[in-house]
């Protein structure tokens, strides 16, 4: 099950209204978060070494320490989005109504627990006001994206997460170096882009850190083993330190108001063992086996490897449990 972002926002509109029970004014999480985390609240923070994790955060929380550790050697506006996001896994390990969602959406939790992370952040660091005064309703163009984070404290990351939830259509919003898709922050895909993408010599993202503003149709995405998204409207505006805003939409696009019709994108239906049910996706035939590849265990070839679920089975009565329980899980709901 994927999480809808209307639930997305339910939850953090609620981990933000924790904290600001706690602390009264949030001001001191937009200057300097890290500090205000120390100063204001029952968590530990520390700055260490620290490589990107599988969301793409140089940062880590650890519940049974109560320790929040953020990465060094980042920008400051980089620094205060860690800070953020992990605030965001300390404050939902605490909540019993985030948690049981989470394990609700399970094989999905986890994906949907780093949305939650990221929107916390950014809407801590960019308040819906400021955002509205620089996004309009019809949604982004690269142009208002990189107005938004010259007039805000946060990163370039998190303004990227800004602006994709005000995409009126399937797409993304992505900050791109040379011809690498640094960080991208999805609306209604039913993929991912990972951090530090390189979508080839040439290609529009090449271009756009090239040129100071480039605009296509027909753009598409390098996902891995080459295969290839469906095509997207696609936006650029560089700033000035070679870094490009890209905002891509399917359908339609602020930048373009006289589209009245665009076709709806190929979904390409298959059955996946390990799903155990019926996924669509609308990206092309794996080259190598034929296959369209699942969303979360990839084709045949094994693009995205999975690893086989420990079958757990309750320690009380010895029935299986299902497969989306927690590792730790040792009881079945009889005698948790």
């Amino acid at each position: 099950m994927v999480a809808r972002n209307s639930e997305i926002q339910t939850h953090v509109r609620r981990l933000i209204d924790q904290l600001q029970e706690l602390v009264g004014d949030l001001q001191p999480f937009r200057d300097d978060p890290a500090a205000a985390i120390a100063s204001r609240l029952d968590f530990l923070v520390e700055f260490r070494e620290q490589r990107f994790n599988q969301c793409g955060i140089a940062g880590s929380f650890h519940p049974e320490k109560r320790l929040i550790v953020v990465g060094l050697a980042m920008s400051a506006g980089r620094v205060r989005f860690t800070a953020l996001h992990e605030l965001a896994h300390a404050l939902g390990h605490q909540d019993a109504i985030f948690q049981d969602w989470i394990f609700a959406l399970e094989p999905q939790g986890r994906l949907a627990e780093e949305r939650v992370a990221n929107a916390f952040a950014t809407q801590v660091l960019l308040p819906s006001s400021m955002v509205d005064a620089f996004i309009p309703v019809e949604g982004p163009s690269a142009w208002d994206v990189i107005q938004l984070w010259k007039k805000s404290l946060a990163s370039r990351e998190a303004v990227c997460v800004g602006a994709a939830q005000r995409l009126c259509y399937p797409g993304l919003v992505a900050l791109v170096h040379g011809s690498t898709i640094q960080f991208a922050a999805g609306h209604s895909l039913l993929f991912q882009v990972s951090r530090d993408s390189d979508q080839g010599a040439g290609s529009f993202f090449d271009r756009a850190t090239k040129n100071l503003t480039l605009r296509e149709n027909d753009v598409e995405l390098r996902l891995p083993e080459n295969q290839f998204s469906g095509t997207f409207m696609a936006d650029a505006y560089r700033d000035d330190d070679g870094y490009a805003f890209v905002v891509l939409q399917e359908h339609g696009a602020a930048w373009a108001p006289a589209t009245t019709f665009v076709a709806e994108p190929v979904l390409y239906e298959l059955e996946c063992p390990l799903c155990d049910r019926t996924r669509v996706t609308p990206v092309r035939v794996c080259p190598k086996c034929g296959d369209h590849p699942c969303p979360d265990h990839g084709c045949s070839c094994k693009l995205a490897p999975w690893i086989d679920p420990k079958i757990l089975h309750c320690e009380q009565c010895h029935i299986e449990l299902p497969k989306a329980a927690r590792p730790g899980t040792r009881f079945c709901d009889r005698h948790d």
